[in-house]
């Protein structure tokens, strides 16, 4: 039995205008199909598990002169929901290098380790204590990984600290040497460097943040470069790790933005953090899908 619509198109199939137009159609759809193929496009991305079974929790607990405070931050399910990945690892690390302002270690690997033993409450005063002997001797790592994916980059720092009641005070992107691949090819890397201030009544110190992702093998510090990078169509996969290093400032209330004391605060934070990322930075890459894979 004949419907309207069957009619309709046997009818349709009678003119040759109906008919060109779907030759054209088909022929269209035939040569984008041979060209995606002839010329290796990619519109849809393949997920790259980490080189690691234990993934990011792979980092080592000591990197360089930093050790790892024996306990591994967690979130709760629906923080987890939120951050739109199951690859994640948040850790502070103490610099046993680090020296209060006449010259003692601020900790000892032994007193880092014996944090552990405390109760929660008298662990997170120790480590507090260990900051106020030295701002720079305490440095907090996250480091998130998403494959597959060609989305916007979630959680970034100037949004999820200003829904947090910071304000960036101080924005700039830095040139950082972090190492070196290997003899005579320095790691290079720009980074964004922000000041945070508490804009809340609840007294919160004050922080630094440096940031910056690794992406389809090479770094970048833009989010939207991020998503351009995954976006070749040349390339199989698509991932992307952000590296996120945090530093509390001191609290100099009453000081204007451009005073020397606070010139001086971001310089150590800065060196801090240069420090601790030339020494985790290749630890972080051994967990990474290896570069050669994707096109340059």
């Amino acid at each position: 039995m004949s419907t309207p619509w069957s009619h309709a198109f046997k009818q349709s199939l009678k003119r040759p205008g109906f008919l060109l137009v779907l030759l054209v159609l088909f022929g269209g759809a035939v040569g984008i199909n041979a060209a995606t193929s002839a010329l290796k496009l990619h519109f849809r991305k393949l997920a790259l598990p980490l080189r690691s079974r234990e993934g990011l929790t792979a980092l080592p607990l000591k990197m360089g002169n930093w050790i790892c405070v024996p306990e591994t931050r967690t979130i709760n399910p629906d923080e987890a929901h939120e951050l739109q990945t199951d690859q994640y690892v948040f850790r502070d690390y103490v610099d046993l290098d680090a020296t209060t302002s006449d010259g003692k270690p601020v900790a000892t690997r032994e007193e880092v380790l014996a944090l552990d033993k405390l109760p929660r409450k008298e662990f997170y005063g120790a480590l507090n204590q260990m900051r106020v002997k030295n701002n720079n001797a305490v440095i907090s790592l996250a480091v998130t990984y998403y494959t597959g994916k060609v989305d916007t980059v979630p959680h970034v720092p100037e949004r999820c600290y200003v829904a947090d009641g910071f304000q960036p005070s101080s924005y700039d992107i830095k040139d950082l040497r972090l190492g070196d691949y290997a003899p005579g090819a320095p790691r290079n890397v720009k980074a964004r460097f922000i000041d945070f201030e508490d804009q809340t009544t609840r007294g919160a110190q004050n922080r630094c943040v440096t940031y910056f992702f690794h992406a389809n093998g090479r770094y970048e510090q833009d989010p939207n470069q991020v998503r351009l990078r995954l976006q070749h169509l040349t390339e199989t996969y698509a991932y992307f790790a952000k590296i996120e290093v945090m530093t509390l400032l001191p609290s100099r209330p009453g000081i204007m933005e451009k005073d020397p004391l606070k010139e001086k605060d971001r310089a150590g934070a800065s060196a801090t953090m240069q420090k601790f990322l030339t020494a985790a930075l290749p630890e972080v890459e051994k967990l990474l899908p290896d570069s050669k894979i994707f096109t340059r």
